[in-house]
């Protein structure tokens, strides 16, 4: 009998610690996410978007890189943005509100635009600049540089989101997430190396 009163009690502690547990990973992930996007109130946009375009765009490569933080105007636009079909729209926001994607270890690389994507909440917006060279991003809140930081994590995911939003462009196409993870492993090794 009181095997079965154990057994009973674990079962009802563990019907009340699991909604518990479920509550602290999301408020955890939440945290994280804000962290890798600049803040709470840049989380709250992309969490709370309505809509988002999508363009491709380019990086102005200089001779020798600037120590300087990012300016707005440093970028070639490819094309006129786009609205981001739904289902597309609600997958971006699944990966880009999951924690998982920001945890990367640092590279080495001359960060180049692919993918813009600007997200909409009322007037405000969240643009994440992509580059799939080196599997890092850019966030801006309005025309305010926001945070920098990789999406290792979520390469693959949104490479083929974009590919799918930009099915005739060959560059693009030129990309994919096999290639990605040997490039990475050539990045860090270069890394040890200094």
């Amino acid at each position: 009998m009181s095997r079965l009163l154990r057994l009973f009690a674990g079962l009802i502690l563990w019907v009340a610690v699991t909604p518990l547990a479920s509550a602290l990973d999301a408020e955890l992930n939440a945290l994280s996410v804000s962290n890798a996007l600049g803040g709470q109130e840049a989380y709250a946009i992309l969490q709370n978007a309505d809509r988002a375009t999508v363009q491709r765009v380019d990086s102005v490569l200089e001779a020798s890189p600037s120590t300087s933080a990012p300016q707005r105007g440093d970028l070639v636009t490819l094309g006129e943005p786009f609205r981001v079909p739904a289902p597309q729209f609600e997958e971006l926001k699944k990966i880009l509100t999951s924690s998982s994607t920001y945890v990367a270890s640092p590279k080495t690389c001359q960060f180049r635009a692919n993918a813009r994507y600007v997200f909409y909440r009322g007037k405000d917006s969240l643009a994440f600049i992509l580059c799939f060279g080196c599997g890092e991003m850019e966030v801006w809140r309005g025309d305010a540089f926001s945070s920098f930081g990789p999406f290792d994590a979520a390469y693959g995911d949104l490479l083929t989101v974009t590919q799918a939003l930009f099915p005739k462009d060959e560059f693009l196409a030129a990309f994919s997430a096999k290639q990605f993870e040997e490039r990475v492993k050539d990045m860090r090794s270069q890394d040890k190396e200094k």
